[in-house]
């Protein structure tokens, strides 16, 4: 890996895991009222509100006490909180305190903004290729493996299959819905482990009774590829763009979730042509004549060898996770959750005040950083 590669991801890692203790407006330790308080850790391991803790925050009474009484993060301010000290150029002293990168039109501090901009980005890559690489790797895995006329599927349970799917769909879609306009996780689990109790009983049942159980060739391999392409055929943001403004309720997770939807198609095309030439291997063929049933071999035996190549795709994906991301927050299609801050917003709320350089150049310089060093791990990797 490029040693300019391995800063950036470094930077980018250790500043998205410690954000919170480099910029924030709470003490990591303080004294008051006589006592000794940890406000900063207290607030990211509980969710409760401290009232005395919400008092200090007004008007930042924080800086007023004792330095000796308070232990503040390198930058005391949080992303998203705004004050009266507005459009200040860097390294601008406002009450005592200073802006290393200065202020935007909202009196936020931009450097502030920046690091819980990296914690974005570093969650925006991570989640998506998490999703990538579970919807992926799974078709991939199983187009490459089975190919065109190695699964072999009888028509019952086939079919039970296929109106579990479709079950379960109408369910999450149109079924009840919790009073805040969502389905909770629990709601979801217990659709799922319902809808598999069932299906397994179901071809348990028709097994017994001996009901379709002539096996069925299944093309998987022409049909996991013949959609990738139709993915592949319409460009990823415009399909983000309308579904951004599709959704009623912009969630930061709902976004990168789709971005991962969207970007499974790279995982799949890498496993496949990965496992296409392991399962032809001596060791593939010496297990499966062993009598060993074809999925232990797939997910014990040939996966786990086809792997490396695709981990190499998923970390050059990351830069362009961030970019996706950073492109919809630039165009005010970006999560509408309070307290998250993109870089991609940094940049689109500088748009009407093209004069405040140091509030677009910072995250622009991050977001060329993070694609300049994908690119040359790519082009050392296969060039």
């Amino acid at each position: 890996m490029p040693k300019f590669t391995k800063i950036v991801l470094a930077t980018l890692v250790i500043l998205g895991l410690t954000s919170k203790f480099i910029a924030h407006q709470r003490p990591i330790w303080c004294v008051l009222e006589g006592q000794t308080h940890w406000p900063l850790p207290e607030t990211l391991l509980s969710n409760r509100v401290n009232t005395l803790y919400a008092t200090y925050d007004e008007e930042n009474k924080w800086q007023q006490l004792p330095a000796s009484d308070r232990i503040m993060p390198i930058i005391p301010f949080s992303a998203s909180v705004t004050s009266s000290d507005r459009n200040l150029p860097p390294l601008r002293v406002a009450n005592g305190v200073r802006h290393w990168l200065g202020t935007d039109e909202y009196g936020r501090d931009v450097a502030a903004g920046l690091i819980s901009g990296t914690q974005t980005a570093l969650f925006t890559s991570v989640l998506a290729l998490l999703v990538a690489f579970l919807l992926g790797g799974t078709l991939g895995g199983l187009a490459g493996y089975f190919g065109d006329d190695r699964l072999k599927v009888s028509l019952g349970t086939l079919l039970v299959s296929a109106v579990t799917v479709l079950t379960g769909i109408f369910l999450l879609f149109f079924s009840r819905k919790t009073q805040n306009g969502t389905l909770s996780w629990l709601h979801i689990a217990t659709i799922i482990a319902l809808l598999s109790a069932a299906t397994v009983l179901l071809i348990k049942a028709l097994k017994k009774w001996n009901i379709g159980q002539q096996p069925r060739r299944i093309p998987l391999d022409m049909l996991v590829m013949r959609t990738a392409e139709l993915f592949e055929s319409v460009p990823v943001l415009i399909i983000l763009l309308v579904a951004a403004s599709a959704m009623q309720e912009r969630t930061l997770t709902k976004i990168i979730a789709l971005i991962g939807v969207l970007m499974w198609t790279g995982t799949a095309r890498f496993l496949r042509s990965e496992l296409l030439k392991v399962r032809e291997m001596d060791y593939i063929r010496a297990v499966q004549r062993l009598g060993i049933p074809e999925w232990r071999v797939l997910f014990k035996h040939a996966i786990p060898n086809a792997m490396r190549p695709v981990f190499l795709m998923l970390a050059l994906s990351a830069s362009g996770a961030i970019q996706i991301e950073s492109s919809l927050s630039f165009l005010n299609l970006g999560s509408t959750e309070n307290g998250v801050v993109t870089w991609g917003a940094m940049l689109q709320s500088a748009r009407q005040n093209i004069e405040l350089w140091w509030v677009w150049l910072p995250p622009g310089i991050m977001i060329v950083m993070v694609a300049a060093a994908m690119f040359e791990w790519n082009e050392s990797k296969f060039f």
